[in-house]
């Protein structure tokens, strides 16, 4: 019967030797070890941090993922023959899953498909929480999970639709044209596609005063799209109103001390 049993393994592992399976094999973990050996995945105390690398892949099944958790977890615990020692012991026993691995999983699980998923569970099913695991509640929250991620992504949706409107930019001016015209230059067939500082009759007082007002104009007046009318040639403008930069020396010297002496038996009234 055992024979039997061995000879379907091998017939479901063709990559190993049928007599190695079938007469060398001594248990079932010694079959795997002999799979391990040959794909060169030995348990190590070090695999158990491949479970960073486990995300939820692109339209993979929410129920896929918790089985693939369930089995590196399952895979991990440790075992006599996996040759692991703990706080320097070796493990006498087979690890088993515990309630905690349990709840680790599906609290792992949750976090992977939304990480604000735990927290809504908190709040909808916390009355059940107060007498009963988390683990135990995983039927109900798989049946509920679609609601739950569409939930989730609706708040955030409403949370940034509200930033949006209640931006400072989003309540500014309404936009200004990008092409500048001067109603009085075109009314008296001029060119008019220029800002009235550009305006080459203008006195010299008039044009600084302006380009003083419309360089107040772009730090604080930015319209609702946040263009801040980035394409008006303002270097030429700006050049013109700036002074050369001049620095002069200053005499320095050093400040008068007084050296003074304290008697220790003076007396105050």
């Amino acid at each position: 019967m055992v024979e039997l049993m061995l000879g379907q393994v091998a017939n479901y592992c063709p990559i190993i030797a049928r007599n190695s399976i079938s007469k060398g094999a001594t248990s079932l973990s010694s079959i795997w070890q002999m799979i391990r050996l040959h794909y060169g995945f030995q348990t190590s105390g070090s695999h158990f941090l491949d479970l960073s690398e486990i995300k939820l892949e692109v339209d993979e099944r929410y129920g896929d993922l918790y089985q693939r958790l369930c089995a590196f977890v399952e895979d991990s615990l440790l075992t006599p023959e996996s040759n692991i020692t703990h706080h320097g012991e070796m493990v006498a026993e087979e690890e088993e899953m515990t309630p905690t691995i349990e709840n680790f999983i599906v609290l792992t699980w949750l976090k992977l498909i939304n990480p604000e998923l735990p927290k809504l569970v908190k709040q909808r099913y916390g009355p059940e929480l107060r007498s009963r695991t988390l683990a135990s509640l995983k039927p109900e929250i798989s049946q509920a999970l679609d609601s739950l991620v569409s939930e989730i992504d609706s708040n955030i949706t409403a949370m940034r639709a509200s930033a949006t409107s209640d931006h400072p930019r989003s309540k500014g001016r309404p936009a200004r044209s990008k092409t500048p015209v001067r109603p009085l230059c075109k009314e008296a067939n001029r060119p008019f596609s220029h800002f009235l500082s550009q305006y080459k009759y203008l006195p010299e007082e008039d044009r600084q005063y302006l380009l003083k007002a419309r360089q107040i104009s772009d730090i604080l007046d930015v319209d609702a799209d946040g263009d801040d009318d980035s394409d008006r040639p303002r270097s030429s403008l700006v050049e013109s109103s700036t002074e050369p930069i001049s620095a002069n020396r200053i005499q320095t010297g050093r400040s008068p001390y007084i050296d003074m002496f304290f008697s220790e038996s003076a007396q105050f009234a």
